[in-house]
């Protein structure tokens, strides 16, 4: 389980393990990304300024987070609030793997009815298809951040973490927490403007904010940027590389890459070109093994 020092967490649904080895061990899912490059997808209108098309590429690992999801279209998805608040087309995916809080599993999804009014539904989202469940917590320290076998998502409440920092949860630290856990080890992110303005356009989807949401998300992305300046040594000595592909991004602890050199980095190791041809021909192992050791 990589680095992990205690059992990872389990991404399970509520009736218990999904996913069995063939003598009914449950599966987890500790590094089955091992040393893979994921981009983090968050919810900023600076999402309009990329071709997010390049991310449907081979070779490329995407991951999405709350609402945006619904602007592009990842492999991984991860939430934190209310099922309820995210769009169905995301729930009902088969080919996004859905990982939502263990405690909110049993919540139910809401859909527009013909008249576009949001309804509830009597669908839980432990039965979307591709969902699971992760265990969180909301004492923030970043000695342990890594190495914990829940998600941290901040602080809870009133609460002060180390840093002095008052409550200020947050999905992008579980986000992170779960890409580092399934064994990413470079993250590129998209979408962290970190700067709402009263007025003005707040998200990638349409949402409005009131002038006190806006002070709180303000508020949220201060506490992010000294979290992840105080997670940073630890992720630097665990070999975990985070960079911002946002311009002109409010979040300044991680260095900016463009997008463009990013999604090559991604790619570096994959063929620029699909060449089958003598694949299914045989022998080819014992006449490799000959001209390796001069045909002796």
């Amino acid at each position: 389980m990589g680095q992990l020092e205690k059992p990872a967490p389990q991404f399970d649904r509520t009736h218990g393990p999904l996913v069995f080895a063939p003598n009914l061990t449950p599966l987890y899912m500790g590094d089955m990304y091992l040393g893979a490059t994921a981009f983090l997808i968050c919810s900023g209108p600076s999402l309009d300024q990329h071709d997010l098309t390049k991310l449907s590429q081979r070779g490329i690992l995407s991951c999405s987070v709350n609402n945006a999801g619904t602007v592009c279209k990842t492999n991984l998805w991860v939430c934190f609030d209310d099922p309820g608040n995210f769009s169905d087309v995301i729930w009902r995916d088969p080919s996004i793997m859905k990982f939502v809080v263990y405690g909110r599993l049993d919540k139910t999804i809401r859909i527009r009815n013909k008249l576009g009014e949001l309804v509830e539904t009597d669908e839980p989202a432990s039965e979307m298809p591709n969902t699971f469940g992760y265990r969180s917590n909301s004492e923030f320290e970043p000695a342990r951040w890594l190495t914990e076998d829940t998600a941290n998502c901040g602080q809870h409440g009133k609460d002060q973490d180390e840093l002095g920092i008052m409550g200020s949860r947050s999905v992008m630290l579980v986000a992170t927490k779960i890409l580092y856990y399934l064994g990413i080890r470079r993250i590129f992110l998209l979408g962290c403007d970190f700067n709402m303005k009263y007025g003005q356009r707040s998200y990638a989807f349409e949402q409005h904010r009131t002038r006190a949401s806006v002070r709180g998300n303000n508020r949220t992305y201060r506490a992010l940027n000294a979290r992840f300046e105080a997670l940073q040594p630890h992720f630097d000595q665990a070999g975990f590389k985070i960079f911002n592909c946002t311009p002109n991004s409010g979040l300044t602890v991680f260095p900016f890459v463009e997008y463009e050199t990013a999604i090559e980095q991604a790619l570096e190791q994959m063929p620029k070109k699909i060449q089958t041809d003598g694949m299914y021909d045989m022998g080819w192992r014992e006449r490799s093994s000959s001209s390796t050791d001069g045909g002796e």
